[in-house]
């Protein structure tokens, strides 16, 4: 359950959690965990608003970097370039940790050993107390007195807990007299820690939320969940899994909580794309629907993510048609759900998987293409390697034409040039034969069901000429072409690819409000 719309917690400090850092521009909004609780999604600062009395709220979750302790991401960067880490940012985020650093954070390797390979990287030797000091130039000290004082205000009408992903070196400040300037270490605060490596799961995966549910314990009912990360806050969605030749299928079921009519699946782009999308895109689309009164079904891909093969050496008998199939098993499966009516959304290399799977599954109401190829797929990439190669290269780009030729003839390829391998690989050919026998003008004549086509006017992966060549191929289609969005679907100052940078790598940027508007109205026009 959530809580109900302008009720309130009160505090007698409502600025004591306003976060000084720059607030992302994704706006607040609530979302119902998988546990059953209430999740307060709070970019730009955690003063709650909710009716203890209407809801019955017990229990408060807190995160700890961004909710109690401010941090400035640059600032950590900055911290572990002095100690000698060459590229801090291939390691680091704002929300989640990569590679060894999301190994520490997991439980799954000690300080000590952190401590070894961040000497490794660093090409000499590093102290723990180097290492603990790095970490801590991710927070702005010292922690809020103000809002210190406020947890203990609310401590005297709620059971206050923490749930982070952290690490042992930031807690072995943050559990010592040196956290508060009064001396009291973060366990004075509150009821009980849960913390990453020491469970040895982390957020967003549902594991931690039920462990925490379990230990505590508490009732998910009567408890609000205060996170700043979307992508964590989208843990609190419904899981659900498809049974399939390969294995399972796992997605994320966004329901409204009043209930909805209409469901729509969010088709993934090509590559090893997660549900969330590469910058959490599909995330704050489906989010953006849920406003609007739309359900939405979010998946990993068969050898992606949470759908990975028991066998890794399976993804490279993959076929464009098991992807295809797949999507329509999806619409299949939520035709026998609570819905009415059911919207195939396909992003780039999805809107060919949407129009083929909508001619599989009569149960499907519409499709929606958001910056889907409009020629074949040996077109376009010549295009995108003749932008790349020529005039310099035309040697390679002569021969990576006669490779797509082969493979658009049924034919392997047993060898290629190493600059071309990446693309070309063995364990590639398979996917690339299936997918070049599709031309997306054809499939989407076949479609008998409303269509809409969304393009970006500074798309340079996928042109708006693309969205002409399938508005022309199906006249009864719908197009849109919206201003200044990038393949991302999210807006950027303009066309080059400098001036994307921030579309293609930042996940708090929202999706464009353009998109969810022409989204959200075609599917309400249906």
């Amino acid at each position: 359950i959530r809580p109900p719309v302008g009720g309130r917690i009160r505090l007698r400090r409502p600025d004591a959690f306003r976060v000084r850092r720059p607030a992302p521009i994704v706006r607040a909004s609530e979302h119902a965990p998988a546990c059953g609780g209430a999740f307060a999604y709070l970019p730009e600062f955690a003063y709650i608003r909710f009716s203890k009395k209407r809801i019955m709220i017990k229990n408060l979750v807190f995160d700890f970097g961004g909710i109690i302790a401010d941090f400035e991401f640059s600032r950590a960067l900055a911290a572990f370039e002095r100690v000698g880490l060459k590229n801090p940012a291939e390691y680091l985020d704002s929300y989640h940790q990569r590679g060894f650093f999301r190994e520490l954070e997991s439980g799954r390797i000690g300080a000590d050993e952190f401590v070894r390979r961040l000497g490794e990287c660093a090409g000499r030797e590093v102290s723990y107390a180097e290492a603990r000091e790095a970490w801590l130039g991710f927070f702005l000290l010292p922690v809020s007195l103000e809002r210190l004082a406020c947890l203990e205000e609310l401590r005297r009408d709620y059971r206050l807990y923490v749930l982070s992903n952290t690490n042992p070196f930031v807690m072995d400040w943050a559990r010592s007299s040196e956290f508060s300037p009064t001396g009291k270490p973060l366990d004075a605060y509150f009821d009980k820690l849960f913390l990453s490596y020491e469970m040895k799961c982390m957020k967003p995966d549902r594991a931690i939320f039920d462990r925490m549910a379990a230990e505590a314990p508490l009732v998910p009912a009567e408890t609000l969940f205060i996170d700043d990360s979307a992508a964590n806050a989208a843990a609190g969605e419904k899981s659900v899994s498809l049974e399939r030749n390969f294995g399972t299928l796992y997605g994320t079921l966004l329901t409204p909580d009043e209930g909805a009519e209409t469901v729509a699946v969010l088709i993934a782009g090509s590559g090893p794309t997660p549900r969330n999308g590469n910058t959490n895109n599909y995330l704050y689309l489906a989010q953006e629907l849920e406003k609007a009164g739309i359900a939405t079904l979010r998946y990993d891909k068969r050898g992606i993510g949470s759908s990975k093969f028991d066998d890794p050496d399976k993804m490279a008998d993959a076929t464009l048609d098991d992807f295809i199939g797949d999507s329509a098993a999806w619409a299949e499966y939520l035709s026998r759900q609570d819905f009415r009516r059911i919207v195939l959304i396909g992003h780039s290399e999805g809107a060919l998987i949407a129009f083929c799977a909508a001619q599989q599954c009569p149960e499907v109401d519409a499709v929606i293409s958001l910056a889907g190829a409009g020629y074949p797929l040996d077109e376009i990439l010549q295009l995108q390697l003749a932008a790349q190669l020529a005039p310099t290269h035309m040697e390679l780009l002569m021969q990576a034409r006669a490779i797509t030729a082969a493979l658009k003839r049924g034919e392997r390829v047993e060898s290629c040039p190493p600059e071309l391998t990446p693309l070309f690989a063995p364990p590639l050919q398979t996917f690339w034969i299936s997918s070049l026998s599709y031309d997306p003008r054809e499939e989407i004549r076949k479609v008998r069901v409303p269509v809409l086509i969304v393009n970006g006017d500074i798309d340079f992966q996928v042109t708006p000429d693309n969205a002409d060549a399938l508005a022309k191929a199906q006249p009864r289609s719908r197009k849109t072409i919206i201003e200044g969005m990038t393949h991302t679907l999210k807006k950027a100052s303009g066309p080059t690819r400098t001036e994307q940078i921030a579309a293609y790598t930042d996940d708090t940027l929202p999706v464009a409000p353009e998109l969810v508007a022409a989204v959200t109205g075609f599917i309400e026009g249906l």
